[in-house]
């Protein structure tokens, strides 16, 4: 009995070696990470100096956790606009400036939007904006 064990343990061992490999060879040595894409929403912003606008950034790709979609935002022009961490959009003055947001997983890929900000309207030069200013006049009457 003792020979027939010894005959048979080198056939398990080959037998074990097979189901390890096809085991290995079915599973995948783990998940991908690949950012596609990156978009902006909206695909355009106005603003009026002074005011915001909120822009939302979705990546998309495979693999992906939630840290992984996260993107830096930029602007092309900080003293037209700036643009903060969470893409919320300032007017600073008349002019156009380009918003960038860039995967922080992979910044090559990137999507951006172009912003145009428009002067206020103070035709009177006190400062305040003509619309607020005719709001204010209406409630006081």
């Amino acid at each position: 009995m003792k020979e027939m064990r010894f005959k048979f343990k080198p056939l398990y061992l080959i037998g074990l070696s097979m189901a390890l490999s096809l085991f290995l060879t079915a599973c995948p040595g783990g998940t991908t990470k690949k950012v596609t894409a990156v978009a902006i929403a909206p695909d355009s912003l106005s603003l009026e100096a002074g005011t915001t606008g909120q822009l939302v950034a979705t990546v998309t790709g495979s693999g992906l956790t939630e840290a992984d979609k996260a993107v830096k935002w930029d602007s092309s022009d900080g003293a037209v606009a700036t643009v903060d961490d969470t893409g919320l959009v300032t007017g600073v003055s008349q002019g156009e400036a380009t918003i960038t947001a860039s995967s922080k997983f992979n910044q090559d890929v990137k999507d951006n939007i172009t912003v145009n900000v428009t002067a206020v309207q103070d035709s009177d030069g006190d400062g305040l904006n003509d619309d607020i200013e005719a709001n204010l006049w209406y409630r006081s009457q």
